[in-house]
């Protein structure tokens, strides 16, 4: 025999649409007290709430309607965003930092790797990746920096982009530096010269 609690949930699975507008038009009539109700909750519960949450996010943080609802409670709260995010930097300096700079680092190395890990310059092997720079080849690297305000910013409009090969290339900062202040780099003048005597 089916106890109480299967029926009901036999019921509820044939009945989904009118228990979900019986649920919708409850929240509207008691939206006051429902907060109210969940804020008490909340309050009394911050791990589970905090547990909650961060199912919820990892559960959602892809989904379209889960960037629009994010994307406009930020604007709402831009101000109370900054001040939190200001005060979260302030308690957690050191772990901030050691994650913005893991981020920068596989940013830069998944940009290496994609522009085939070496210096593009004829005649200059070098291959350390802390060496490693990202040179634009019409000469608009200045620029682009200026409207991104970062290398950061900019690595991630070239991944965005698909790593164009037309537009940029990897080169060492020694030939980058070179080529920006001289207009060209002397490996090329050894390897002309080498070819041509």
């Amino acid at each position: 025999m089916n106890t109480a609690t299967e029926r009901h949930r036999e019921w509820a699975a044939a009945n989904k649409d009118h228990l979900h507008e019986y649920r919708r038009m409850r929240r509207i009539a008691n939206g006051e007290k429902i907060r109210a109700v969940a804020k008490a909750w909340f309050a009394a519960n911050p791990d589970k709430t905090k547990e909650y949450s961060k199912r919820a996010y990892l559960k959602n943080r892809n989904k379209p309607w889960y960037k629009a609802a994010a994307a406009r409670y930020r604007e709402k709260h831009r101000e109370q965003a900054r001040e939190y995010q200001r005060a979260y930097f302030q308690r957690h300096k050191e772990r901030v930092q050691e994650r913005r700079i893991k981020y920068e680092t596989n940013l830069k190395m998944e940009l290496i790797a994609a522009y085939g890990g070496k210096c593009a310059c004829p005649g200059c092997n070098e291959s350390r990746w802390e060496f490693m720079t990202l040179d634009h080849i019409y000469g608009d690297g200045a620029e682009h920096k200026r409207r991104l305000k970062t290398s950061r910013m900019v690595y991630r409009e070239v991944r965005k982009l698909g790593y164009p090969k037309d537009r940029y290339r990897l080169l060492c900062f020694n030939c980058n530096c070179c080529r920006g202040s001289m207009g060209y780099c002397p490996h090329e003048r050894e390897v002309q010269h080498a070819h041509n005597p």
